[in-house]
Formats: C-alpha cells, sequence, structure tokens
C-alpha cells in the first residue's frame, strides 16, 4: 500500500484506504493462489483434470479457507507457504529438478515465518529429502544444503523476532 502510494502519487479516500486494501486482498490472493497451487498438485499426483478441480474446488468452498481470506488472518498465507513447501519438495525428487528442492526450502522457510507451528508440518518434507539421499548426492547436494539452509534462516529470524518482543 505505501509503495503503491509513494510511487503513484494517489491517495484514495481516507489515508490508510490502499493500505487496508492491500491487507484485505492479499489474503484473497493468498487463498486463490492455494486453490491453484491445489489443482497442480491434484493433476500432478492423479494425472486427472476432473479429480484435480474437484479437489481444488473442495479446498476453495467447503474448507474454511474462503472465510479466513475475508479477514485478517493468516490461514490462507500459512496455507499457500506450507502447500509451497511440499509441492516442490515432491516435484524436486520426483522429477529430479534441483530448482524445484530450492525453491521449496524457501517456501518453508516462509511458512515457517507466518506461523513457528508449521515447523511440524515441514518435517515430513525433510523425511522425502532424507530419503532421496542417493539422487540428492548425485546431483545438487550444495542446492539442497542451500534450500534447507534458507529454512534455517527463516528459523533464526522467527526466533529473533520473538526474541526482541515482536511475535
Amino acid at each position: 500500500g505505501r509503495v503503491t502510494e509513494a510511487a503513484t502519487g494517489l491517495s484514495l479516500g481516507k489515508p490508510e484506504a490502499l493500505r487496508k486494501a492491500f491487507f484485505v486482498l492479499g489474503n484473497a490472493f493468498a487463498a486463490a493462489a492455494t486453490v491453484w497451487l491445489t489443482f497442480l498438485f491434484a493433476l500432478r499426483l492423479g494425472g486427472s483434470a476432473r479429480a484435480a478441480a474437484a479437489t481444488a474446488l473442495t479446498l476453495g468452498f467447503a474448507t474454511l479457507l474462503w472465510p479466513y481470506a475475508k479477514m485478517g488472518f493468516n490461514a490462507p498465507v500459512a496455507a499457500l507457504t506450507l502447500l509451497w513447501g511440499v509441492y516442490l519438495v515432491w516435484t524436486g525428487v520426483r522429477d529430479t529438478r534441483p530448482a524445484a528442492l530450492w525453491l521449496s526450502g524457501i517456501g518453508s522457510g516462509c511458512a515457517l515465518l507466518v506461523r513457528h507451528e508449521l515447523a511440524l508440518a515441514t518435517l515430513p518434507a525433510v523425511l522425502v529429502v532424507l530419503a532421496a539421499q542417493d539422487f540428492i548426492e548425485r546431483t545438487l547436494s550444495s542446492s539442497v544444503v542451500a534450500a534447507w539452509g534458507l529454512l534455517l534462516t527463516g528459523a533464526l529470524l522467527w526466533t529473533t523476532r520473538l526474541t526482541l518482543g515482536r511475535g
């Protein structure tokens, strides 16, 4: 909001109108991106576009994702970052894609910054990476270290935020 106001010089309505709009629409965007990523993940898992669409629509309309997208909750962002990390670690190991594993570490680190409880949810992703140890040793050991280093950086930032009393 502040960047847009500074760049355009626009001030619509009350002074904080754009900032509030970005805050509210950010959750809606995160919820929509989560539904889209769920569709992609379900499509790659099952291969059926119809089943993937049903799964994504179920997530969007039959869970609390949609109601939370309308308020200032962190659930849509938490769901997006967690799904981002899990989908990309699955893609990276399955398709031998080092960049996907690197990006999964970023997604997991972002999930940890959103909610510290999501550290427990990233443990299965770590187990998948460890299970694919021979693949990792052959192709991308330095990339995996860098990706999960980003996850640890997220943990360090979260810990620092808590110690400074802003968490």
